[in-house]
């Protein structure tokens, strides 16, 4: 018999554009017409995320260490027209280590939104990184090395752990995670069923997975956003799968925020499990990139005019 938790759960079920929440502990679950008991609700919903692990590659999944892709970058704006493209190369090592560099090439605007700062130098082109490493981030670009600032971290940090992956991989045996069936539903005419999973902070994610395949075809998360004082719904939108290494991979994902398109990631090639150092999320290593490449590099050119 499931066992409801003491405190007071905001309880949300609904359709994928609407959420409907009430301050209560439920006996049923009612998603689409269908009534589902609570007990057969959280049984149910554990099922679905059991079945979509197995399909994404059961322990080969689970195992993933690290990962090394390559690809493209795509900006909209705010209308949700194309605004940008950039070429980049993202490493990453589980749990929350990222190092993504980017090729500006022109697109200094558009790297300053997709990155969230409007610090960084991309005027002049070249390669422009960022680093984050649990509670510590870092930028490198034609300035040199800066601290990224604490909200930025904070913000990355928020916004890797609500990641399907990031769930899937080390959020489910979580205390106080709750589960509930959400229902069955159509993306682009793919029947799926949704699974609502609310975490100790009354935080909800809601995951659609496909009936035939069992893989996540999309994610949704709604929450406030301070610097807008807006309710921003952030959906994930997963496709074009590819079998690597024993693991379904999305090479396609496109971010929608309140039903535009935000951004899109086409993924050109990846590797799981390449041994990336622990070096390459470290400060020290883009320190003596700088040196090499940044600092050094223009010093010459100036005793060169010289």
């Amino acid at each position: 018999m499931l066992q409801v938790p003491r405190r007071l759960k905001l309880f949300c079920v609904g359709t994928l554009l609407a959420f409907t929440c009430a301050a209560s502990k439920p006996s049923i679950v009612r998603a689409q017409g269908d009534v589902v008991p609570l007990d057969q609700s959280d049984a149910k919903s554990r099922q679905l995320i059991r079945d979509a692990l197995a399909a994404l590659g059961g322990d080969a999944y689970l195992n993933v260490h690290d990962m090394t892709c390559t690809g493209q970058l795509s900006q909209f704006d705010l209308s949700g027209e194309a605004a940008g493209i950039s070429q980049f190369t993202e490493y990453r090592q589980s749990p929350d280590k990222v190092r993504t560099e980017f090729t500006a090439k022109g697109s200094h605007n558009f790297l300053q939104y997709i990155i969230g700062m409007d610090g960084l130098d991309f005027t002049r082109g070249g390669v422009v990184m960022t680093v984050y490493n649990g509670d510590h981030g870092w930028s490198y670009d034609k300035s040199g090395v800066n601290d990224l600032p604490s909200a930025t971290v904070d913000e990355f940090q928020q916004q890797w752990k609500r990641t399907v992956n990031y769930l899937l991989r080390y959020r489910l045996k979580e205390p106080d995670m709750y589960f509930s069936y959400g229902g069955p539903d159509f993306i682009d005419l793919t029947p799926v069923d949704w699974v609502n999973v609310m975490d100790n902070d009354n935080n909800t994610i809601r995951i659609a997975f496909a009936k035939s395949t069992h893989l996540p075809l999309r994610k949704v998360y709604r929450y406030h956003e301070p610097k807008t004082n807006f309710d921003i719904t952030e959906e994930d939108v997963f496709s074009n799968y590819h079998p690597l290494q024993g693991v379904q991979t999305p090479y396609q994902t496109t971010r929608e925020r309140n039903g535009k398109h935000s951004t899109q990631t086409f993924y050109d090639k990846c590797a799981y499990n390449t041994n990336v150092a622990d070096a390459m999320f470290t400060k020290q290593s883009l320190d003596e990139k700088w040196a090499k490449d940044g600092k050094g590099k223009n010093n010459k050119k100036s005793e060169d005019k010289n």
